[in-house]
């Protein structure tokens, strides 16, 4: 899969592009047997199986600034090259400052701007084999310093539940500044979608760890996002009726 988010201008009728999300399979990164350690022996954490992905960039590749997802962990593996990592949290001022960039296509130096606007940065260089954790919504973008390589999956935890609850919400709450405006469809189509298999993924988890002191909480704050899932839907359905 070819993504222009991850490009470096080399003149006005040239890109250098890379492969995002290249899926796992049996003969490929399959073969490597990569596991999520500790969290795939844990039993108060999901790994979802076969969904690790490897992702690919030329060297003076960039990824803009951006956040994956709504509520989960992302247990990466830089596998080769070298790159660099940069990484802002969600805090509520940054998620207000990036409000209106996220999910758009970036037409200007967004990175740039995050350095100079966003609070908290941190810097990842990876040039050798490792792993680490992405906590749910961490912004980050990346440069590629030669051609290189890292592949990751995701990872749901409960002691984690009010990080990862919080930005769902924050999803939520986004999806609701969009409707009733000229935002085009186009700008947040299918994130409802996204934001149900994130809670089924934690209802799952949840239904196997019902002695877990953390369950309780956690099944009592699915209700109120299913709630408020169900709500944004409602809206929805009653925009795409009157248009």
């Amino acid at each position: 899969m070819v993504s222009a988010t991850t490009y470096c201008e080399m003149s006005p009728e040239r890109r250098i592009y890379g492969a995002l999300d290249i899926p796992m399979s049996k003969n490929g990164l399959g073969m490597c047997q990569y596991v999520a350690t500790p969290y795939n022996t844990q039993e108060n954490s999901l790994v979802p199986n076969k969904l690790w992905t490897t992702t690919f960039t030329p060297l003076g590749g960039i990824t803009h600034t951006h956040m994956d997802y709504y509520g989960r962990h992302q247990y990466m593996v830089h596998l080769f090259g070298r790159k660099v990592w940069l990484l802002w949290p969600p805090t509520p001022e940054n998620l207000k400052k990036f409000a209106p960039f996220h999910t758009q296509f970036p037409e200007t130096d967004l990175m740039s701007w995050c350095i100079d606007e966003l609070e908290g940065l941190q810097v990842l260089y990876c040039t050798d084999e490792q792993a680490f954790v992405v906590k749910p919504n961490v912004f980050h973008a990346c440069l590629s310093i030669g051609t290189s390589g890292h592949s990751g999956t995701w990872v749901w935890t409960l002691p984690g539940y009010e990080d990862s609850f919080r930005m769902v919400s924050w999803g939520l709450n986004w999806m609701k500044g969009k409707l009733g405006t000229d935002a085009p469809p186009g700008d947040y189509e299918g994130e409802l979608d996204t934001i149900q298999s994130k809670l089924n993924s934690w209802r799952d988890l949840v239904k196997v760890n019902r002695q877990d002191p953390d369950s309780g909480a956690a099944s009592d704050l699915l209700r109120i996002l299913d709630t408020e899932l169900s709500d944004v839907s409602f809206v929805q359905s009653l925009q795409e009726k009157e248009a």
